[in-house]
């Protein structure tokens, strides 16, 4: 029995695989199990970064996932992004485990430009999507990126591949659509859910009320915002300062009033209306800037495409638009090139900075490349820089460039 115990015990021992000198995280990936988090989980992905970069062993999925896992638990998403690929450079392709806990690492973060190149790609890689978390947490990066159709698609193919499409999911694509300033697409789509049977919650109202605001049409919005009272819901502060624009844009004094009234009841009243302020909270920047570290280390010790999109991405985040140009003629200096979502990025800061040639350099050289076309609010803010240089022409053209794409998307 002694010796019984023994062979288990050398049995599973062997399982568990070693990274460099120290202990690896969970040595077997369960779906259903909560994963042990090791207390030396950071150096553990750094050490299996490092055995990965240096081709040392090839690495394999249980672990790797496992280390994704730790990677979302603590918010380290540039070390995840390095760790997915690696996976692919070794033909260890990442399975939809990998991809779902990156991306929702990624969306939780407010990096829904990576978030969204990842989901891209694992579709382009055919990547099977069996879980409803991973196109819950692609629809809130549709959502935070205006990315409507995309949102859409991921919906109706939720609603095919499981039968049915949760509230979450349906607000998600909703505020895809509002943010976008698609009005009638978000209402024709708040209908839609409802004829499924799925009930709106407070957040689906929520981006009607906002798209309302955003084209102006103020008699819908404020019969949303009755309406979810009836059904008991309770408005958040974004809506009800959408609300009370919309009772001034009608006029309706009283009403206006009343909203006022009840925010300072509740709490609510704020003289900054959060929903303009583009100041980054300090724990999402002082998060940002050791993500940033993160990615330095990674491109100092051996440059790569991942290190270099988390790195500027991270720069972005934190508003260092002079280092995210930095880091992009770095890219050009090493030879590296950039994909789609550095471009953007790099376009981004260049019209934060003023910088209008170089932001039309950077957007003529992506259309030549790539063959797409920024946000609207990257290219809002290139014709405002354009404006203020007095390079009227350019605007005009971007104007007529953005409108275009407004009318081909709809």
């Amino acid at each position: 029995a002694n010796e019984e115990n023994t062979k288990r015990q050398n049995v599973s021992s062997s399982r568990v695989p070693m990274i460099g000198c120290s202990l690896a995280l969970p040595h077997i990936y369960r779906e259903k199990e909560k994963p042990f988090i090791h207390k030396n989980g950071k150096e553990s992905v750094k050490n299996l970064i490092h055995d990965l970069r240096q081709q040392t062993r090839k690495p394999s999925l249980h672990l790797c996932n496992s280390a994704l896992l730790w990677c979302k638990s603590e918010g380290q998403w540039v070390y995840a992004l390095e760790i997915l690929d690696q996976m692919k450079k070794y033909g260890t392709y990442p399975k939809e485990v990998a991809y779902s806990t990156t991306i929702s690492n990624l969306e939780e973060h407010s990096q829904w430009r990576l978030a969204l190149n990842l989901v891209e790609e694992s579709r382009a890689y055919s990547v099977d999507w069996q879980q409803r978390s991973t196109y819950l947490s692609s629809l809130k990066a549709c959502a935070q990126g205006s990315k409507y159709k995309l949102a859409l698609e991921l919906l109706d193919e939720k609603q095919n591949k499981f039968g049915e499409a949760t509230a979450q999911s349906h607000a998600a694509a909703l505020w895809a659509c509002s943010n976008a300033g698609e009005a009638e697409l978000t209402l024709e789509q708040f209908q839609r859910m409802q004829e499924r049977g799925v009930h709106p919650c407070a957040n689906s109202y929520g981006a009607v009320i906002a798209v309302c605001e955003k084209t102006s049409r103020w008699s819908t919005g404020i019969a949303m915002l009755d309406e979810m009272r009836t059904k008991g819901l309770v408005p958040n502060v974004s809506s009800y300062l959408a609300s009370l624009n919309l009772a001034l844009m009608a006029g309706e004094w009283d009403r206006a009033f009343s909203l006022i009234n009840e925010t300072r009841e509740r709490g609510l009243h704020s003289t900054k209306d959060k929903r303009f302020d583009y100041e980054v909270p300090s724990y999402q920047e002082s998060h940002a800037a050791e993500q940033s570290l993160h990615a330095l280390e990674l491109i100092q010790t051996k440059p790569s495409l991942s290190a270099f999109s988390a790195a500027i991405s991270a720069a972005e985040k934190s508003q260092q638009w002079g280092h995210v140009l930095e880091l992009f003629d770095d890219m050009h200096r090493i030879g590296i090139e950039p994909n789609e979502p550095i471009f953007n990025a790099a376009i981004h800061a260049a019209a934060m900075t003023k910088k209008s040639c170089l932001a039309l350099n950077l957007l003529e050289t992506n259309l030549t490349t790539h063959g797409t076309i920024p946000d609207d609010s990257v290219l809002d803010q290139i014709i405002w820089t354009c404006v203020s240089d007095g390079n009227w022409v350019e605007a005009q053209r971007l104007k007529k460039l953005r409108n275009s794409t407004t009318k081909t998307s709809t």
